[in-house]
């Protein structure tokens, strides 16, 4: 159960520095990334993709990890204590928030013109 919970921690955090690190670089290049805006979107949505599935498996492995087993992965009570109960449960939910907001700010940040 400890390495699948280090292998998920490692994809979530390497899938957040990809949408960080392309949202940054597409800032800086401005009105000059045209030609990279198609490619750097599949990135964009493969990366949010498994951010969002490595941020449940987590979640899930965490639940497993503090309660009696594999087992727990699934409980919905254990699930919701975990959520509701700790501190990684609140970092979690505020995290899912960011996620799950970014594709909106994204697509409204298109709307809006960048100065060169």
């Amino acid at each position: 159960m400890e390495t699948a919970l280090i292998f998920c921690k490692w994809v979530h955090y390497a899938t957040a520095m990809s949408l960080f690190g392309g949202s940054l670089f597409r800032l800086l290049l401005g009105s000059g990334a045209a030609g990279i805006d198609r490619p750097l979107s599949a990135v964009f949505r493969i990366s949010a993709a498994l951010a969002f599935l490595s941020a449940i498996a987590w979640l899930m492995l965490e639940a497993a990890n503090m309660g009696d087993g594999w087992r727990e992965a699934l409980d919905p009570p254990t699930v919701w204590l975990v959520l509701s109960g700790t501190s990684f449960g609140h970092v979690w939910a505020a995290r899912l928030v960011l996620l799950v907001s970014l594709p909106v700010a994204a697509h409204s940040a298109r709307r809006v013109p960048l100065a060169a």
